[in-house]
């Protein structure tokens, strides 16, 4: 099981969810975490509104508590990687609406309007196009 960083801040502030992600946490075979989501968690909780801490003290807890709970902490996988495995997936089981969206999704170009965010000009934008 997944535990993103909105459900770690949720048990560790004690929140309204923090019962029903503890009670999915206890459940799961095996619980893992990204360093993306760990550092998310702790920059909320270093904030004035939750532990008021320093980044430093905040990392400390996180890490402890993600240790105390025997959370993994491993790295995401590359987009192409999580692709191929759906695909896999998907094939294995017949599912042939969802392998041609797959398919499509992996060759579709990036929209404009994220090309806009890049720090690239959208001249460069449609050069590499």
């Amino acid at each position: 099981m997944f535990v993103d960083a909105c459900a770690i801040v949720a048990m560790m502030a004690g929140e309204d969810s923090a019962a029903a992600y503890g009670a999915a946490l206890s459940r799961a075979q095996s619980a893992f975490t990204s360093p993306m989501a760990a550092w998310q968690a702790i920059i909320i909780l270093s904030r004035p509104d939750q532990l008021d801490c320093r980044y430093s003290e905040a990392e400390t807890a996180v890490v402890e508590w993600l240790d105390a709970r025997g959370i993994e902490l491993r790295d995401a996988p590359l987009p192409h990687e999580v692709l191929s495995f759906a695909w896999t997936w998907r094939r294995n089981t017949g599912s042939a609406g969802a392998r041609s969206a797959i398919s499509t999704a992996s060759i579709m170009p990036m929209p404009r309007p994220a090309a806009r965010l890049c720090s690239r000009s959208t001249d460069s934008y449609d050069r590499r196009m």
